[in-house]
């Protein structure tokens, strides 16, 4: 499922670099030329103020010069101005004019989910992945990588310059100054690795954490605990589950602590060890009192250099691997993106022999399944839960591609046309339906966005699923929906009723409803299977259900069971087998025998 397993750092790093200089070039050149001269001006400062440092005790011996100690000033002063300077402007850069670039990341990963296939969705991973992808936004590693990245050449350019300016007191007291400074930096790198293997090993618990916080605070969860009173035994599963993410977290912190505090304590010992050393130089008179305090200020500001370089490295390394997790995301598959011929319109829709078996399916959910369809026509698919029913009309549809076999639209392969073009002559009612906090009128118009802004148009499609009472009940079509947003609530029967509406709205040759009339008022139910079937005399619409109320209406009659078509025919003659299907029809016949009649006239 997925174009790349694995991303080096080279390539996340690759690949940020690239996406910084598409999104934000002038922002990523000007950083780069700022962080460049910051790094001189560094190596400037370091150099006057130690030189200013010697001289000035020179100068207190009778040896030093006036005029140099004035330059000296001058050089500490105009450097630290231009190192604050381009400080700030790097802090706006990065901090201020960068944010609404980032939005960049965050609409790209959201056109991932849109244009995701749904067969990715199924990974069982997928949710874990998506976790750590959107928590490598939120921290800001995708674009971390690079700017931490941009600041090792600079570094190495600053350490350079410093190091000359020590070098010229001992050059030993450049080696003291690097090695003080590995521990820390092996520590950190080693704690980064560390820290991010075991970020992405909790993922799984923390979002089992916040799972159960949901069930917690949903108005829908909550209703059922107070009823059965399973409230507490949530609340001990999330307390239990967000304990051991907490104590995880700690042991992970106190690591970090234990060995930063001994990396620490090893650049200390390391320094006063060049202090002694310095010292030692002094006595032996191989430099003065000046010096001694010259060449120190440059050990403290080569150590700091060194530090700040390896632990960009570190930082670096680490954030590629989080980054990787973003660009890893985007790696899962695509929908097909199928070919460029545009239906003109819908004539037949066929599957020949189709079969699929979802990740990690023992069995196949649809095994070798054939079907035709016209232009116009009322056809229904029936048989138990789990049959296969809606994974059928995904592959239909497109939504699926089938492992074996073939669907034909208009006689030709459905990979042939340009998917868009394809779903905009169908329509679909799906059994787990949006509930959108939008307004009432908009919950029917994303059905059809180039008729949304009409508002006659909603008048007959409210009337044909009998919401006039609800449109009466909630205020006007204009009222927001939803209750979590301070709109106005609808019951489960009221949400199917504006879903089925949304999917007739749609101006489509091809509907499919799947379990249409599952939460509908069984006095409405009548109404709604009537407009169903006025719809199909002039479009093909294709009922997906387990009742089979509306199967004497029907054209054509699939049964599925186990993923496969067992019968097929009319009602009429499927009646005349003694098969699955007659035996459905006299089962639920008892439940309502008054109401079967009326359908079937109408």
């Amino acid at each position: 499922m997925e174009k790349s397993s694995t991303m080096k750092r080279s390539q996340v790093l690759k690949r940020a670099a690239r996406d910084i200089f598409v999104n934000m070039p002038g922002i990523a050149i000007l950083l780069v030329v700022l962080r460049l001269a910051r790094s001189v001006l560094i190596v400037v400062q370091v150099s006057a103020v130690a030189g200013l440092v010697d001289e000035a005790s020179r100068w207190a011996e009778g040896a030093g010069n006036l005029q140099a100690i004035n330059g000296y000033v001058w050089q500490v002063v105009l450097s630290f101005i231009s190192t604050q300077i381009t400080g700030l402007l790097e802090y706006r850069l990065t901090r201020i004019d960068t944010v609404p670039k980032d939005e960049y990341y965050h609409h790209r990963m959201s056109r991932g989910l849109a244009h995701m296939s749904l067969e990715a969705t199924l990974q069982p991973n997928i949710y874990d992945r998506f976790w750590q992808a959107k928590q490598a936004l939120w921290q800001q590693y995708v674009t971390e990588v690079f700017f931490s990245a941009i600041q090792i050449l600079p570094l190495i350019i600053q350490l350079g310059g410093i190091a000359l300016v020590l070098a010229r007191y001992h050059v030993a007291l450049v080696a003291v100054a690097f090695v003080s400074v590995f521990p820390a930096a092996l520590v950190a790198y080693l704690l980064n690795k560390k820290e991010y293997t075991f970020t992405k090993e909790q993922t799984a618990l923390r979002r089992r954490v916040e799972y159960f916080w949901r069930l917690l605070t949903a108005k829908e969860t909550i209703r059922e605990s107070r009823l059965f009173g399973f409230g507490p035994y949530l609340t001990d599963k999330y307390h239990t589950l967000h304990a051991k993410n907490v104590d995880a977290a700690e042991q992970m912190g106190l690591k970090r602590a234990r060995s930063t505090f001994l990396a620490d304590l090893i650049k200390h010992v390391i320094y006063a060890g060049g202090i002694g050393l310095t010292i030692y130089f002094v006595i032996d008179q191989r430099i003065g009192i000046g010096a001694f305090a010259a060449s120190l200020t440059a050990f403290v500001s080569l150590q700091g250099s060194a530090q700040q370089l390896l632990h960009y490295v570190a930082d670096v390394a680490q954030y590629a691997d989080y980054a990787s997790d973003y660009y890893q995301f985007l790696n899962l598959s695509e929908d097909p993106e199928g070919g460029t011929e545009t239906p003109a319109e819908f004539k037949t829709l066929e599957a020949e022999k189709i079969s699929y078996t979802y990740p990690e399916g023992n069995h196949p959910a649809v095994n070798q399944v054939s079907l035709s369809m016209g232009s116009t026509g009322l056809y229904v698919i029936v048989g138990a839960n789990g049959s296969g029913k809606t994974t059928l009309s995904r592959l239909l549809l497109g939504l699926y591609q089938p492992s074996e076999g073939r669907v034909l639209l208009n006689g030709r392969p459905l990979s042939e046309y340009d998917r868009t073009k394809t779903w905009r002559i169908c329509s679909i009612m799906a059994q787990d339906f949006g509930r959108y906090a939008l307004t009432f009128y908009d919950n029917i118009g994303l059905g059809d966005l180039d008729r949304m802004a009409h508002e006659p148009s909603y008048e007959a499609v409210i009337q044909d699923v009998d919401l006039q009472q609800v449109l009466q009940n909630v205020g006007g079509g204009e009222t927001m929906l939803g209750v979590d947003y301070g709109g106005r609530e609808l019951s489960g029967g009221e949400w199917q009723k504006l879903a089925l509406a949304r999917s007739i709205f749609r101006s489509s040759d091809l509907i499919i409803f799947d379990e249409p009339t599952g939460a509908i008022d069984p006095m409405v139910e009548d109404k709604v299977l009537q407009k169903i079937i006025e719809l199909s005399a002039d479009r093909s619409c294709l009922v997906i259900s387990h009742r089979v109320g509306i199967c004497r209406s029907a054209d054509m009659i699939y049964v599925m069971s186990d993923g496969a078509i067992i019968q097929e025919g009319t009602h009429t003659r499927l009646m005349q087998d003694p098969g699955v299907y007659r035996e459905m029809w006299h089962a639920q016949a008892q439940w309502y025998q008054e109401k079967a009649p009326a359908v079937s006239e109408a």
